[in-house]
């Protein structure tokens, strides 16, 4: 099974491919994409089609994706909630299974596995 995983952001964007088989857990393809400054509809399109991209490159089975953190500050966590739209948007519209993951989930599941290390 082939695994998409991103962190999104809306000046960084982070993804990785793991590939499973039974209990072995492999790094694939993995690396991140920067948006051009400008206006916040441009850096979302950009989002939307890199994700796309890569689906149609790697074609996953199923996508894990970062969940937002709650900070304080409101513009932050506004345009990371923006840039998790696009990413989701993408994998939304290639029908792939979505699920959600706190970052601390993401960091202890990659410790415990020694994901991509």
């Amino acid at each position: 099974m082939k695994i998409l995983g991103i962190d999104p952001g809306l000046a960084v964007t982070g993804f990785g491919i793991l590939e499973t088989d039974d209990d072995k857990v492999a790094c694939g393809v993995a690396g991140a994409f920067e948006t051009a400054a400008g206006t916040l509809s441009t850096r979302l399109k950009t989002i939307y089609l890199k994700i796309n991209t890569i689906i149609e490159d790697q074609k996953p089975d199923e996508v894990a994706v970062e969940e937002g953190f709650y900070g304080k500050n409101v513009k932050v966590a506004m345009s990371l909630g923006q840039a998790r739209g696009a990413a989701l948007l993408a994998c939304s519209m290639h029908a792939l299974p979505i699920f959600e993951y706190s970052p601390r989930e993401v960091k202890l599941a990659a410790v415990r596995q020694r994901i991509c290390l």
